[in-house]
């Protein structure tokens, strides 16, 4: 395990604030997001964080039909983590490829 704990507290507040500066000061709708920290030169992962999120421990010992409804009828779905499964566009890095391509062309 790389994680580091400190580093995954503070990923987890900054995305919390974020997430909640966005909704109360821009009215904007911000209820899921994802940070992943990693170091460049080794590729470790440092923090991972995935919002909104759920209670695992919903699941000891059999889920209630009340709880498995308010996690599966959740249009933000909490039980799926975007910092692993999330399909998001390239970004920046993808533009340096495009741009050393056409320079090699």
């Amino acid at each position: 395990m790389t994680l580091d704990y400190q580093i995954q507290h503070a990923a987890e507040k900054a995305l919390d604030e974020q997430l909640h500066y966005l909704q109360t000061k821009r009215r904007v709708n911000a209820k899921a997001a994802a940070v992943v920290v990693m170091n460049p030169n080794t590729g470790e992962i440092l923090a991972m964080v995935s919002r909104p999120t759920f209670n695992p421990n919903l699941f000891n010992g059999g889920i209630s039909s009340e709880d498995w409804k308010q996690l599966s009828d959740n249009p933000f779905n909490p039980m799926a983590n975007r910092a692993i499964s999330g399909e998001y566009p390239p970004g920046s890095t993808f533009k340096i490829i495009t741009g050393t391509a056409a320079l090699e062309y």
